[in-house]
This record gives C-alpha cells, structure tokens and sequence, in this order.
C-alpha cells in the first residue's frame, strides 16, 4: 500500500523504481497501471527470503552503475489487526528481516535508508491529563509494551533502534517515519484498524466495538459513538474514514 502509492510519486518525478512485494496483503492490481513503464522493475519476492533479496542485491548494484546514488525505503510490515498481539506473527518481517535490509544498503552503499514506523510506539499513553508521550521523547521498549498492538509497536521501535545506531555511526543517512492509520482505498483485505471495524459494522458483528471493547478488551471507542444507531455508526464511520 505505502509502496505502491511512493512508486507512482517517484515515476512522477523521473525516477527509477526497483520493487518487491510478497502480496501477503495487497496484489498487482495497485501497480498493474506502471508495469510497462521501463523506470520501473518489479518482481514478487519476500523480503523474509534471502535468496530473494541477495537477488535483489545484484539489481541494485547493476542499477547503481548507471544511476549512482540509491536511497532504500523499507515499506515491508506485517500490520494487520489480528497479527499486533502475536509476537511470533510480526517479529520476523519487522524486526529481523528490516534489520536485514537495513544491512544490505549499508553494504551496497545507499546514500539513504527511509524507515516505515508506527505511532504505536507512543503507546496507550501518547493522551492523558500529564500531557502524555511527546514525538521528541526518548522512547524506550518499556513505553512501546503499553501500547494496545503491543508485539507490532515493540518490534517497530527496535527497527528505529536499528536505524539510529547506523546513522550515529555515520554508516548511512537515513530516518524513521511514524506512521497513523495508513490504509488505501486499493486495500484489498478490510485488515488494517479502520477499515476492519468499518467492516465488522456492515457485517453485523461491530457491537463489541460500539461498547468500547476490542477483542483484547483494550481499544476504547470515543463515547459519542457508543449512542449511535447500527445504521448511523457504519455512516459516521464511513465518513471519519
């Protein structure tokens, strides 16, 4: 989704584009207009995979010769709603396999490497009467296990972990970016909070969301929505989304 969408900007502007996806949650469909365009090289491979991404490695390093300066952008996660509370489910694509990545541009010498984080590194208490988590707070893991995907937001903010030291060593430019509630209107699968409580609502079965419970008894419901009708809570939703 965040992939497909900075492919279609940087084509935009001239660029050349080298991608891979697993399709573990999306499919060709959101690139399938840009396949033909020759700044552009796809292939469907894993980044969990490392025969595929020592391929990827050759690319790159044939693509540097003629285009010198290569910038990594790391978009892989696995986010859906049912995944954030198995450590198992996320730890190796967002953790292990980002650390990985991160390693591999070092190695062919990117010029940057862009990190996809999450806000869920603020945790549960990024709002309370103290002021709560601030953007420019030291974070640390114990902050991040208070948060309501506890596994996702832990593991993501050992990823900026990973990519502070290697800027602080001077192995790379590079930054992380906190991302909110990204979701696409060419999501195939209603996974990601928004869209999957959205759904829940249209199939009948969104009242465990209107009374302020998820299915960890974590995520609070503003309590204006909890007086709305079935009909009117799908409208209000669909709108805010």
């Amino acid at each position: 989704m965040t992939g497909s969408e900075l492919v279609h900007q940087f084509l935009k502007t001239g660029d050349t584009v080298l991608g891979f996806d697993n399709f573990f949650a999306s499919s060709i469909d959101t690139v399938e207009d840009v396949v033909g365009n020759p700044a552009f090289v796809f292939h469907e491979w894993d980044l969990d995979n490392s025969e595929h991404m020592a391929s990827l490695k050759k690319e790159v390093l044939s693509l540097k010769e003629q285009h010198g300066k290569i910038v990594y952008i790391n978009c892989a996660a696995v986010v859906h709603t049912e995944h954030f509370y198995e450590v198992e489910h996320t730890y190796t694509t967002n953790v292990v396999s980002m650390r990985a990545f991160l390693q591999q541009a070092v190695e062919v010498g990117a010029a940057t490497f862009i990190n996809c984080s999450t806000s869920e590194v603020y945790s549960m208490q990024s709002w309370n009467d103290h002021g709560g988590v601030k953007e420019d707070d030291f974070l640390v893991l114990a902050t991040a296990e208070h948060s309501q995907r506890t596994s996702y937001a832990v593991g993501k903010l050992m990823t900026e972990f990973f990519m502070k030291d290697a800027v602080d060593k001077g192995l790379i430019k590079g930054c992380s970016i906190r991302f909110a509630n990204v979701y696409s209107k060419h999501e195939r699968f209603a996974k990601h909070i928004i869209p999957h409580i959205i759904n829940q609502f249209i199939q009948g079965g969104g009242e465990r969301y209107a009374s302020g419970k998820l299915q960890n008894e974590q995520t609070d419901v503003p309590s204006q929505y909890r007086q709305l009708q079935r009909r009117d809570r799908i409208d209000q939703f669909t709108r805010r989304a």
